[in-house]
């Protein structure tokens, strides 16, 4: 039995580390059942996966699933596309229009000497690049949430990767997966008093019992 309680937790990440580790990961391990003749998996995903959505929602895995039910929505193409978008960022920012927007930004620090140039310029410009990069694809996976209807890129890709095991379910139908959603929402109902939390969150209260 494969229990894949691993996935990153940060809600607005940067794009690249949200799809390698919900998404891409999820991708290897259907490899790895798809090779075996007995593996078994437990996904944990989370409830916040159906994203804006109001009214019961049943304990279902539905086929590409979108909360705004977006036309012809198709999650392997969707990550595909996601893939996409991180390369060719990534090959923005090595652009001419963004470097020299860079290079003007490490010129115009404050404490940086106003003739920065050379060696001190390029690893100014560097640092600036990561910095650019990091923020351009947080934004990016946000506002691609957005536009289908999940609050953040964690339950996107949370979603995506249970997408995936649908799929994964429907070419091997005797696959037996299950899938658990949490709600990551925990603290006492009693003791000490209602409501306390002392910051043990999501599955590791669980590891703690």
């Amino acid at each position: 039995l494969v229990v894949n309680s691993s996935g990153l937790t940060n809600f607005n990440p940067d794009l690249r580390d949200a799809l390698a580790g919900n998404v891409r990961a999820v991708s290897h391990l259907a490899e790895f059942l798809r090779a075996s003749d007995h593996a078994a998996l437990l996904h944990l995903s989370t409830c916040y996966a159906i994203g804006y959505r109001d009214g019961r929602i049943l304990e279902e895995l539905p086929k590409n699933y979108s909360p705004c039910n977006a036309p012809g929505f198709d999650a392997e193409k969707e990550w595909q596309s996601l893939e996409a978008l991180v390369h060719e960022t990534e090959a923005r920012a090595e652009s001419p229009e963004v470097t020299e927007q860079l290079a003007r930004q490490a010129r115009g620090k404050e404490h940086a000497a106003k003739n920065l140039q050379g060696a001190a310029l390029e690893i100014q410009i560097r640092k600036n690049r990561v910095r650019w990069l990091r923020q351009a694809l947080t934004e990016a996976g946000t506002r691609r949430a957005n536009e289908l209807g999940w609050p953040n890129t964690y339950t996107l890709t949370k979603s995506l990767s249970e997408s995936m095991i649908r799929n994964f379910l429907d070419a091997n139908p005797n696959a037996a997966i299950a899938v658990a959603r949490p709600s990551i929402v925990e603290s006492s109902i009693e003791q000490p008093f209602r409501g306390w939390n002392e910051g043990v969150n999501t599955s590791a209260s669980l590891s703690y019992l």
